[in-house]
């Protein structure tokens, strides 16, 4: 029985902007992490170690914003998805995170980018 689950509003911080001067200070990211796997054993037994632990998905993607400067949204995307492919039950992984560039203040809210669904064989 595969499922669809979905960790929202993660709240990171990240160097991440094309110049240096927008990745002097961290900006505040939302991402939100969507993934499939097999939730039969942890539906039938209630263990979690049957399925995914949700605060390790958060804490993976937290720890990749916060490891480096970035000087593209894309660049993240990838690294973050490679990292939570890395969890064995994880099936595929779909990314969406949202950025809002000082560059844009007054002329739009966010700007946002949404990568996946990526298995294993994609990255």
């Amino acid at each position: 029985m595969i499922a669809e689950i979905k960790v929202s509003g993660i709240k990171v911080n990240a160097r991440i902007g094309v110049s240096e001067e927008e990745r002097s200070q961290p900006q505040e990211l939302v991402i939100d992490a969507v993934f499939t796997n097999d939730i039969s054993k942890a539906a039938r037994s209630g263990d979690i170690s049957e399925t995914v632990d949700y605060t390790q998905v958060a804490e993976i993607v937290s720890a990749a914003a916060s490891s480096g400067e970035y000087k593209l949204v894309e660049t993240l995307a990838h690294k973050i998805c490679r990292q939570i492919l890395t969890m064995s039950k994880i099936k595929t992984v779909r990314l969406k995170i949202v950025k809002r560039p000082e560059a844009l203040k007054g002329v739009a809210e966010n700007v946002s980018l949404q990568l996946g669904p990526l298995s294993r064989s994609d990255i």
